[in-house]
């Protein structure tokens, strides 16, 4: 228990009765006064009344603890006789101070434990004695072997009261070796898409954050590491995981000195909030998992202070980290003559949307994937070419068949690869707007299907182009909107009102505006159609690796 200096103020007089007070104390907490009197001190700490106004604030504060209902006499624990634990990592400790706010001296009597596998403190063995308005600090050592969930109760029973000190919380493993190339991510939204028969649809949306998961392939340096990766995995199966997102990791751009709460390094592209948790990754057996206080677009700022260990050197990375369990069973390849390969397969326990503010390329407040060069396609794409067909057989007459939609559709496999760092966020970003089969998108037909057969200028809203048969899809639902790339990266997105057969060997395209500028046929890197699509499937998998980031997708193409 601390003491802090303090003055004592001149004595107030009033019509009250006025005693002499000689320091004696007959019973514990009593004073001697009447309830009308009014303490007169003799000699130097009594006077007249004096204006001390203004009185200047002391400078210094102390933090303090609320006692709810506070009363002498009795034993309290303080801070607060709950203590959460929170997540344990690696072991952890907890303090609460046992305080006698009597001036008599007590004893305790008994101690009992509930729970505390894992669990160990150093409170005296029963009976012990806590002086008049004296402290005992009681330390809890909690181990990282133990029950998962932490439910334990540590009971004192001190003279006449009774502590219940609870402890609660939950343990943790971080799976801190740097893994192969090949993390699988894979986010899982939930819709539901009801088709008309005109071929229109309506997409509903049942969960906003998908379920996250992550394939992690791992190789272990030693026999010792794989060991100890064997026994983390035989253990931990149905337990809790602190799995860091190494896809996402960034590299510290300044050292990382004792005591350090600031870390140098940018965050846009981490799934990371005030509250979370990143782990600074010095080594797999060098590292520490901190709470993020705050965030800005350079640095994070951690919740306590930071100690490097000793004579590391190499790159530091801040990585992202969430709570996570396995979902399907560890994976062990051993191939004579290589190290043993792990595959675990973790299921995020926080749904959590990685990016959906991004800026992306749009045409009709709607997204487009349009950064061709950002991306190495399949040198395989088959497209399917689809319509509602109805068929009427009779069987001994004649087969009817109609269509109660106005237009085909193309389903069409993605498989993009991002080649930089910077397309695999955006590549990310544009499937996590996705939430699945919801959101649709543009997709430009990336060919030259279009040849500009004449330079067009600037207040021209009539294009002409080779004769490749367009006309013939002139007001379908799916052909009414055009992309123009120009070589130096500037594109056009208009509205197609009509195709028309124009010249000998040219159609006519009429636009629902001009471009402002004039373009010749030399200027454009790709003219064609802008398809309006959606996905095909509420899982997105992105492989991450070399390239930066892969994905396979389907693109269904829906009315415009």
């Amino acid at each position: 228990m601390s003491t802090y200096a303090g003055t004592l103020p001149s004595a107030i007089l009033t019509d009250f009765d006025e005693v002499s007070y000689t320091p004696s104390m007959p019973g514990p907490n009593t004073w001697p006064l009447a309830s009308n009197a009014c303490l007169v001190l003799d000699g130097a700490l009594s006077g007249a009344l004096t204006n001390n106004a203004p009185i200047e604030m002391h400078p210094t504060s102390h933090a303090g603890v609320l006692l709810p209902g506070f009363a002498f006499g009795h034993v309290y624990a303080l801070p607060s006789a709950d203590i959460d634990l929170g997540t344990v990592i690696d072991g952890g400790a907890a303090e609460i101070e046992l305080w006698n706010a009597a001036l008599e001296s007590v004893t305790c009597a008994s101690v009992s434990e509930s729970e505390m596998d894992g669990i160990a403190n150093d409170a005296p063995v029963a009976p012990f004695t806590l002086s008049p308005l004296g402290s005992l600090t009681v330390t809890y050592t909690v181990a990282s072997n133990g029950p998962v969930d932490i439910a334990a109760t540590h009971t004192l029973v001190i003279g006449a009261d009774t502590l219940a000190i609870a402890l609660s919380g939950s343990r943790a493993v971080v799976l801190s070796l740097w893994p192969d190339n090949g993390i699988v991510e894979k986010l899982s939204w939930l819709s539901d898409v009801i088709t008309f028969r005109d071929g229109g649809e309506q997409r509903i949306a049942k969960r906003l954050q998908p379920r996250r998961s992550v394939k992690i392939p791992v190789r272990p340096p030693d026999r010792a590491y794989a060991q100890r990766l064997d026994n983390m995995a035989q253990a931990w199966r149905a337990n809790a995981w602190l799995v860091p997102l190494y896809q996402e990791a960034q590299r510290i751009t300044a050292p990382v000195a004792e005591g350090a709460t600031v870390l140098a390094v940018e965050t846009g592209n981490m799934t990371l909030v005030a509250g979370d948790r990143v782990m600074v990754w010095w080594s797999a057996a060098a590292w520490a998992v901190v709470e993020v206080a705050s965030l800005t677009d350079a640095a994070i700022v951690c919740a306590k202070p930071l100690t490097p260990p000793t004579g590391q050197v190499g790159a530091v990375y801040a990585v992202p980290v969430h709570p996570a369990v396995l979902v399907a069973s560890p994976i062990r390849e051993r191939t004579p003559g290589y190290p043993d390969k792990y595959t675990l397969e973790f299921r995020f326990t926080e749904d959590r949307n990685p990016d959906d503010t991004a800026t992306l390329p749009q045409y009709l407040d709607v997204d487009v994937l349009a950064d061709v060069a950002a991306y190495l396609q399949a040198d395989k794409q088959d497209t399917q070419i689809t319509r509602v067909i109805s068929t009427v057989d009779c069987d001994t007459g004649q087969v009817f068949y109609s269509s109660p939609t106005d237009f085909s559709a193309q389903q069409t496999p993605l498989e993009l690869s991002a080649l930089t760092r910077a397309a695999a966020w955006d590549l990310r970003r544009f499937c996590s707007r996705r939430l699945g089969r919801v959101v649709p998108f543009w997709r430009p037909v990336y060919d030259r299907s279009m040849v500009l057969a004449a330079t067009i200028n600037a207040t021209d809203q009539m294009l002409r182009v080779e004769d490749r048969g367009f006309a013939i899809l002139s007001g379908q639902a799916t052909r009414r909107h055009l992309i123009i790339e120009l070589t130096d990266g500037t594109r056009f997105y208009r509205e197609v009102t009509e195709i028309a057969p124009g010249a000998s060997g040219q159609e006519i395209l009429t636009i629902n505006d001009a471009l402002g500028v004039s373009v010749t046929p030399a200027q454009i890197r790709m003219m064609c159609t802008l398809a309006l699509c959606r996905l095909d499937a509420d899982d997105v998998e992105l492989t991450w690796g070399r390239p930066a980031c892969k994905a396979t997708l389907v693109s269904v193409e829906v009315a415009a």
